[in-house]
Formats: C-alpha cells, sequence, structure tokens
C-alpha cells in the first residue's frame, strides 16, 4: 500500500506487486518520489519484496516529465523475482524524454 507523506514522497510499505504497481503510477503522476520502507518488525534484515512485471510506462508520466525517483536505504530492501514472472522492471521506450 502506498501512502502520500508531508514530503511529498510516495511511501510503499508493502503489498503485492499490484500495490507496488499503482505506488509507481501514483509517484510518477504526481513527479513525486517513491521510497520503499524495510519492514519495522525486523531492521537489521532487508525486507524482501517478490514482485512481478512491474512496468513503467509513458502513460503513467505527468505533464511535466518527471523521472520517477525510487528509493530505499541502503540494505533494507530487496527485489526478488516471483517464481512465474518474466522480469522484475519493464521500462518502455519514452519518446523525447530529457
Amino acid at each position: 500500500m502506498a501512502t502520500l507523506s508531508t514530503d511529498d514522497v510516495i511511501v510503499f510499505n508493502g503489498g503485492t506487486s499490484s500495490d507496488l504497481q499503482n505506488a509507481i503510477n501514483l509517484a510518477m503522476k504526481n513527479g513525486r518520489a517513491l521510497y520503499l520502507t524495510p519492514a519495522p518488525t525486523s531492521p537489521t534484515v532487508p525486507t524482501i519484496y517478490t514482485v512481478a512485471n512491474l512496468e513503467i510506462r509513458p502513460q503513467a508520466a505527468n505533464s511535466n516529465k518527471k523521472a520517477l525517483r525510487l528509493y530505499a536505504v541502503p540494505g533494507t530492501v530487496t527485489l526478488k523475482l516471483a517464481q512465474s514472472a518474466s522480469h522484475i522492471l519493464k521500462i518502455e521506450a519514452l519518446p523525447n524524454w530529457r
């Protein structure tokens, strides 16, 4: 699930691949950064999000064409490819993207 923090950052704090895709789309649409949080129950062990077929699509971008800024604290989050997936993240061609 993603929430909007007071810092104009979209915060993803767990959920399905669909939830993460929705968070990516929301961040791009609003020109905001997307922060992946680790699980609060085990801050010393990386949180593993098993994901499948996430996409960054031009139509999800906002009118200002801001890049997606996706981040987490180093060593706290791992994206793992779901067994049935063909990819973790696909970035479609972005014509005239600057």
